[in-house]
């Protein structure tokens, strides 16, 4: 699995050299994982590219993911359902 993550429940794990990194939904397109200091953020977006794109993979839809450090010392951001 290296490292891959595995979803169960809405977590993701990812293991690292120091423990494991649970990913918790935010929403369908976002993710967050506690980390020291406040929370990594992660997104995911379809993107649809052309034949004539960058990516020189042909015309089609792509995954594009991003992450973000957001600081919250105190843990108080709370996900409301």
């Amino acid at each position: 699995m290296g490292n891959r993550g595995r979803r169960a429940s809405g977590l993701y794990r990812l293991k690292l050299s120091g423990g494991v990194m649970h990913w918790e939904d935010i929403d369908d397109w976002h993710q967050r994982a506690k980390v020291f200091g406040g929370w990594i953020v992660k997104t995911h977006e379809s993107v649809y590219h052309t034949e004539n794109g960058v990516s020189g993979g042909g015309e089609g839809w792509d995954w594009r993911v991003s992450t973000c450090f957001v600081p919250d010392p105190e843990y108080k951001w709370v996900i409301k359902k």
